[in-house]
């Protein structure tokens, strides 16, 4: 497919610009001035604000509709698919296929089109979270609310199927749930058209924790099997364990682990035994033993709304009894304690390694995530001698607190660091993820997390999320928030570098955080 030439004007110089080779929302250097600036940032009538996420085939970011003043999302082709004429036609009938479905649980399609040869689609934007993010800060969510949010991607997924649609993919993060506590359905990309009776669909790209065993097999799917996708997901968000741990199965493995799924009530003893029938029955290997229909779903999830209302519910572990686990740990942590291992003399060993191999950098290395990204006299134009003294006399006052174990101390001045008027957005990333940690250390993973939240927040308000450090602090917020397993055998690869040894410590105190004990040790060792 031919691309056709672009040339952008430089706001700076005024200077012509040849973008043809980049992509949508773009920072490039004009070739006259020097001056960076944002190129293609243009789709339609729709001019991009922000980068909001990435997926398997797209890039999704937050627009601006000039006609009607609002915010919409803006989902555009991604680079490595724009020449694929078949995942173009994927994407358009996505587009097409959702904007089919009209319902207050499925997200709105508004438009699509074409800019810069790459196929969008402008969507409503759903100011809120997804249930995956939901659960990366809670855990396992209360019963009463799990229900209300099952009912409404019931509802969803019915109106999906009246317009002859199965979605294949629903999982915790295309569910997103708004400031009003409203679900809405995402992510039609994966759907086929079911003409009336079951299908059997060309490729398997669904989430293997959630995905239903007949999909595996690429035998016929129907409805049912979204039914059991959302089975899996009502597991994991009730549980706050995944059915299925492993990701990295082959396919005849993952089909026979679909078989042995840990019994619901074992993992999360707190859940009503109503409950815990209606996921095991929609999460049945055998389709015919599921939920025949949405109307049947929905019956069982309002008796068990009704029960539940009449007994009461029980919190999980992660929220009312969460000081209880907390006990635990502590008995845990004494247990240690008179074994000879000392917690905070390991975390403070291990944050002094840090320090260490942050202040002595391999030769050659550079400041993106290599070593600590010290404030120089002349970086910036705007930066006065007493600006940088003063940025930098903090963070090194807050380097030095975090290898003494005063992690409180360090944390208040990576923030008096950040928070100075003249701190340039590197700096401040870098700072902020830093503070992350120190929270970590002194064992409050609630504000840790808000301070990865925040550092997200940051890194797209202040344009550094396509720098090389952007890109990498993003990664480690994801590898994070997921608390994604790290094999033992990439431990050393890890830890010889200072960037990549800082997250996998956050993470280790995060898994020690959740009570995993044994794993959170041997990533300490």
């Amino acid at each position: 497919m031919a691309v056709s030439a672009h040339l952008a004007t430089c706001p700076n110089c005024e200077g012509e610009m040849d973008v043809t080779d980049v992509g949508p929302y773009t920072r490039v250097r004009c070739p006259s001035c020097g001056e960076e600036v944002r190129v293609k940032t243009e789709m339609g009538d729709f001019r991009l604000v922000r980068r909001l996420a990435s997926g398997g085939m797209s890039v999704v970011y937050v627009a601006r509709d000039p006609t009607l003043d609002r915010e919409v999302a803006v989902k555009v082709l991604g680079e490595g698919f724009s020449e694929d004429r078949h995942r173009e036609q994927q994407f358009e009938r996505e587009a097409k296929l959702t904007a089919a479905v009209s319902h207050p649980n499925v997200v709105r399609v508004f438009k699509v089109g074409r800019a810069f040869d790459r196929f969008f689609i402008a969507m409503e934007l759903v100011s809120g979270k997804s249930l995956e993010q939901w659960m990366s800060v809670h855990g396992a969510l209360p019963e009463d609310a799990v229900i209300s949010l099952a009912l409404q991607v019931v509802d969803g997924l019915r109106a999906a199927i009246k317009a002859g649609l199965i979605h294949r993919d629903i999982k915790p993060g295309n569910i997103l749930i708004d400031e009003r506590e409203t679900a809405k359905i995402v992510d039609f990309g994966l759907s086929v058209l079911t003409e009336g009776g079951p299908v059997r669909a060309e490729e398997v790209w669904a989430s293997p924790l959630y995905v239903a065993p007949e999909a595996l097999d690429r035998a016929e799917e129907d409805h049912r099997s979204d039914i059991y996708s959302l089975g899996a997901t009502l597991y994991h968000v009730l549980s706050g364990t995944p059915p299925i741990e492993s990701k990295e199965m082959g396919t005849r493995v993952l089909r026979e682990a679909k078989k042995d799924i840990p019994p619901l009530k074992k993992v999360a003893p707190w859940l009503s035994s109503e409950m815990v029938r209606i996921v095991e029955k929609a999460m049945d290997f055998d389709p015919a033993r599921r939920f025949q229909s949405y109307d049947e779903f929905r019956v069982a999830l309002e008796t068990a709304r009704e029960t539940l209302g009449e007994k009461g519910a029980r919190f999980p572990v992660h929220g009312a009894v969460r000081a209880q686990r907390r006990d635990r740990q502590q008995a845990l942590r004494r247990a240690w304690l008179a074994g000879g291992v000392f917690l905070a003399a390991v975390l403070a060993t291990v944050a002094a390694f840090l320090v260490a191999k942050m202040k002595n950098p391999e030769p050659g290395t550079d400041e993106a995530g290599r070593q600590s990204p010290m404030v120089r006299p002349g970086s910036d134009p705007n930066l006065d001698a007493d600006s940088v003294r003063v940025i930098n006399e903090a963070y090194a006052v807050a380097r030095e607190a975090l290898a003494d174990g005063d992690f409180v101390v360090a944390e208040g001045h990576f923030q008096q660091a950040w928070t100075h008027g003249k701190c340039p957005p590197a700096f401040a990333a870098w700072a902020r993820f830093e503070a992350t940690v120190a929270a970590y250390l002194d064992g409050r993973s609630s504000d840790a997390r808000e301070h990865l939240h925040n550092l997200r927040l940051f890194l797209y308000e202040s344009s550094e999320e396509d720098t090389r450090q952007g890109r990498r602090l993003l990664s480690s917020i994801e590898v994070l928030t997921a608390l994604a397993y790290v094999p033992e055998e990439r431990v050393p690869q890890l830890l010889d570098d200072p960037f990549r040894a800082i997250t996998f410590f956050a993470m280790a105190l995060k898994t020690w955080e959740q009570g995993r004990f044994e794993r959170a040790n041997r990533m300490f060792e």
